[in-house]
């Protein structure tokens, strides 16, 4: 069973908005997310890419403070997903 079935399926979207907090509590003013879980672990690069997005969105527009967030991606891929949806938002 890949670890993110239905008992952790909110793990993602649980840890970025306590790395976040954890920022501001250190006066950071730039913080970097790895796309996380979506090699070894099988989570689903889509489904992984919009939580993060909009737990980051979210977490962002509830909380002043952060100038610059950074999504690391570890392929093509992932790096494909993150821009386009990240442009979408921009666009809507």
């Amino acid at each position: 069973m890949e670890w993110w079935r239905p008992s952790r399926r909110g793990a993602i979207g649980e840890i970025l908005p306590e790395y976040i907090q954890l920022a501001l509590q250190l006066n950071a003013r730039s913080i970097v997310f790895p796309n996380i879980s979506t090699g070894i672990y099988r989570f689903p690069k889509e489904k992984a890419a919009d939580i993060a997005i909009q737990e980051v969105t979210r977490f962002v527009q509830e909380h002043a403070g952060l100038n610059e967030i950074i999504f690391v991606c570890f392929d093509a891929e992932n790096a494909q997903l993150y821009s386009r949806k990240l442009q979408y938002m921009r666009r809507n």
